[in-house]
This record gives structure tokens, sequence and C-alpha cells, in this order.
């Protein structure tokens, strides 16, 4: 008679993900208004990461989780497409001003 041996399902490897924050002051440090962007990816699966834009009393949270591929894949597209959209615009600005021959 053969026996059967059953094999123990392998552990789930838990991924922990280093933390990072970063806060940036927006404007030059002459203005006075407390204009800032600020970003955080946590090591907590249902929190994932949060990015915080603020200029005077107005503010965004743009957030998600990084706990399913989609939802990686959706933070890098939105990370991806906020600075493809930040250079245009600075790109579009930098020529106007030279276009106009404004001091920049």
């Amino acid at each position: 008679m053969s026996e059967t041996v059953t094999k123990p399902k392998p552990k789930k490897k838990r991924i922990r993900h280093k933390e990072f924050h970063k806060r940036a002051f927006l404007n030059l440090p002459d203005k006075e208004s407390n204009a800032f962007v600020s970003v955080r990816m946590t090591n907590d699966k249902w929190n994932g990461y949060f990015i915080r834009i603020a200029d005077c009393n107005e503010k965004i949270t743009l957030h998600g989780s990084h706990s399913q591929l989609k939802s990686r894949k959706n933070a890098l597209h939105k990370v991806n497409t906020l600075i493809e959209t930040l250079q245009e615009l600075r790109d579009h600005m930098t020529s106007e001003f030279e276009r106009n021959n404004l001091k920049y």
C-alpha cells in the first residue's frame, strides 16, 4: 500500500513596503502663503499612498491602495499623469515667457 503525503500549503509572503514621506513648500521663501505638496506611502495596504496639494485655503487629496496589482498600476499611472501634465505646463509657461520677452 502506498501512502499519500499531503504537503502543507506554503505561507503567503507578507510584503512590507518601506514607508516614504516628503513635504515640499511650493512658494518661494519670501511668499507668505502656505502652499505645499505632501506625499506619503504607508506600510498599511489599505491606506497605501496619499498625495496632498495645498495652496492657501484650498486642498486636494489623492489616495489609493497598493494591495492589488490593478491598484498598483493605477497608482503609478496617476503619478505619471501628474508628472507629465505638470511638465507640459512648465514647458508651455517657459515658452510663453520667452516668446513675450518676460524674465522668469
